[in-house]
């Protein structure tokens, strides 16, 4: 399994990050699983988001056989590196190893451009929008200072204009999917889905980790969420995590 070896960006609040990232990469080479998912974590805690961490999370849950945890941190990563190999595959990995396989899960809970979105990172469409618009902005400020500059003005300053507001409403999208908060993994090995928020409901059926779904409602310490196949019900808020 790939560990993504690369420098984190410095958290200053923090004790220090870049020794703990050393060190979580370190034990996960050495076989000491619990210590790099503990170590990754900590860096997690210290407000550090980003794909390399969340995979290499990933990849120390699955080793030690939390299917639900690994799951939640792939996809996790790919929200940071979409379109990433060692990400995807992975995933289908830890995804096939979940005792229930629920089908169409990608497709019901992916909005209509992800597909398109899941190609390129947010930093890179954010700084193509950012590159046009700049050209955009200095090719208006040319036009005004030299009028006469002919035709190819006009043509820059429309196409750079386009491509900025294009890549820019990507940019948007991207920031809204990696704010999501009504996607989840149920991240306890067993949760019992009950027709109410309460122990005293009746339970309507069983889900195991690793389960992707959606949250339709929450109340204090539940969550009611829905699965790909339309079954839905509440769980205890500690049986899953947001994405």
């Amino acid at each position: 399994m790939t560990l993504l070896l690369f420098l984190l960006v410095l958290n200053p609040q923090g004790s220090d990050p870049q020794t703990l990232w050393q060190e979580a990469n370190r034990a996960y080479q050495d076989g000491r699983f619990s210590d790099a998912s503990a170590q990754y974590e900590v860096l997690i805690e210290e407000g550090i988001h980003n794909g390399m961490l969340h995979f290499n999370l990933a990849n120390a849950y699955f080793k030690q056989q939390k299917i639900g945890l690994a799951v939640l941190h792939y996809l996790k990563a790919r929200k940071y590196l979409p379109g990433n190999k060692d990400i995807t595959a992975n995933l289908e990995m830890a995804m096939a190893q979940r005792k229930d396989l629920i089908e169409g899960e990608d497709e019901a809970f992916m909005s209509s451009y992800d597909s398109v979105l899941r190609r390129i990172d947010y930093s890179t469409v954010f700084t193509l929008s950012a590159f046009f618009l700049i050209l955009a902005a200095a090719t208006l400020l040319w036009r005004i200072i030299r009028p006469d500059g002919g035709r190819w003005q006009i043509y820059v300053l429309v196409i750079s204009g386009v491509w900025g507001i294009l890549f820019g409403a990507g940019a948007y999208l991207q920031y809204n999917q990696l704010t999501r908060t009504d996607l989840a993994v149920l991240v306890a090995p067993k949760a019992e889905v009950r027709a109410g928020p309460a122990t005293t409901e009746v339970i309507s059926f069983t889900v195991h980790e690793g389960v992707r779904c959606r949250i339709l409602d929450k109340t204090e310490g539940w969550y009611r969420i829905g699965l790909a196949n339309g079954y839905n019900g509440w769980v205890p808020q500690q049986a899953v995590t947001i994405i």
